[in-house]
């Protein structure tokens, strides 16, 4: 029974076993629960080790998880150094890596809701992508970026339209690239990119926002460009 401690003696030191806390109806449906997103992984963790609930909780927090539609957003980014950059950085590429797994916003998961109502509504119009010089915070509640580059910068009168495909890890994750090249700054003053945004429209400064994302402090110069990576994992079953 799980608590109890199994001794083994022999001839050498004294073998302690723990008997582990996951019973084994429980560890069964653990070895059966493969989940695709970072939160069923958190969670069979955290079931695996106890956490602190009784084996009723546990279970009920696995059937609780197993039946709900898990979406989860991440940004990556990659800076393209020009040939024209004055901040004494080589030409060549920074690659930021994942920068942000957040937030998409309650705009957008309205938007699911309206696909399904009326065929007008296509959640396939979300690739248009934005950069902002804000470094505030993600909410839910966001529906435009805090402080969205314009004209000014990067010469477009429009987002730029990512590439739409399936990600690498498989047919239950969607990703939108696009690079963005800033043409100019003022008096050399250098942008600072901190924000991202993926929206349904390709209108500067429109609303439609399906996810906000912080992009860490960018500083792009002329020449500079931004390659913004989307991806949206959605996993059924945790």
């Amino acid at each position: 029974m799980p608590g109890i401690d199994l001794i083994t003696r022999s001839a050498g030191p004294t073998i302690i076993t723990k008997d582990k806390w996951v019973p084994d109806g429980l560890q069964a449906r653990l070895n059966q629960f493969s989940p695709k997103t970072q939160l069923g992984q958190y969670i069979k963790t955290l079931l695996s080790a106890g956490w602190g609930l009784t084996v009723e909780q546990a279970n009920e927090l696995l059937d609780r998880v197993t039946q709900t539609v898990v979406m989860e957003s991440q940004l990556a980014i990659k800076v393209l150094r020009g040939p024209w950059t004055d901040f004494g950085r080589p030409f060549g590429v920074e690659d930021w890596g994942v920068v942000s797994r957040k937030v998409v916003t309650t705009t957008g998961v309205e938007q699911i809701v309206d696909t399904f109502q009326s065929t007008a509504n296509s959640m396939g119009k979300f690739y248009y992508h934005a950069i902002g010089l804000s470094s505030a915070a993600e909410a839910v509640g966001n529906t435009a970026l805090t402080n969205e580059m314009t004209t000014a910068g990067y010469g477009s009168a429009a987002r730029s339209s990512g590439t739409q495909t399936t990600g690498a890890a498989g047919p239950h994750v969607y990703e939108t690239v696009a690079t963005i090249t800033i043409d100019s700054v003022t008096s050399g003053t250098p942008m600072v990119i901190q924000e991202h945004g993926l929206f349904k429209s390709s209108a500067v400064a429109s609303t439609g926002l399906w996810d906000r994302s912080l992009t860490g402090t960018q500083t792009l110069s002329t020449g500079d460009s931004i390659t913004v990576t989307y991806d949206l994992t959605v996993n059924s079953g945790g």
